[in-house]
């Protein structure tokens, strides 16, 4: 949702007022939505409001539900992927490595090495070579697991930062590593 959609959606929803405390809901609507810098301090303020774990969450179900869509953001989503996998989010294993990287670093026949270095037409077939029934498999799996808290991120990193999450997958779910080859 874009910042102006959410503006409205502020302004409109009733629900709002009797979930947030009243200073947290005059604080959202207060904000300038407008001004320069507007997205970063709602960022800030959403963050506070929900919690960090609960925030990351919220990010991560996205991502991944737009990863169920088979467009020319898909690319970009898997990357993310791959680099969250990389940032700590080990649960992340085979969405990252076995599709996010794909994009990062292209095979042959690719002349280029990322997919953000295709023309329109070679995106458009990149796309639609990706195997969008495994990818929506995986990502329903994760879903599950955050839906059902058997991954609970807790918004936070270390000191390297590394994302931290409490794990309540089974042995067999957490060793798994499915090698997908397209």
């Amino acid at each position: 949702m874009g910042i102006d959609a959410f503006e409205h959606w502020v302004y409109s929803s009733q629900e709002l007022e009797h979930v947030l405390s009243a200073n947290d809901y005059l604080e959202l609507l207060s904000l300038n939505y407008k001004k320069s810098g507007a997205r970063y301090e709602l960022f800030n303020l959403l963050k506070r409001l929900v919690g960090s774990g609960e925030f990351e969450k919220w990010k991560l179900v996205g991502l991944l539900e737009r990863a169920k869509v088979q467009d020319l953001n898909l690319p970009g989503i898997l990357e993310e992927f791959y680099y969250l996998y990389c940032d700590g989010y080990d649960f992340l294993n085979t969405l990252g490595m076995a599709f996010g990287l794909y994009v990062c670093v292209l095979p042959q026949p690719y002349r280029v090495e990322n997919w953000r270095q295709l023309e329109t037409t070679e995106l458009v077939q990149l796309v639609q070579s990706l195997p969008m029934l495994i990818i929506i498999y995986e990502a329903d799996i994760v879903l599950r697991w955050l839906h059902d808290g058997i991954i609970v991120l807790t918004g936070e990193q270390d000191e390297i930062n590394r994302y931290g999450y409490i794990d309540h997958r089974t042995t067999v779910e957490r060793e798994r590593m499915t090698q997908y080859k397209f």
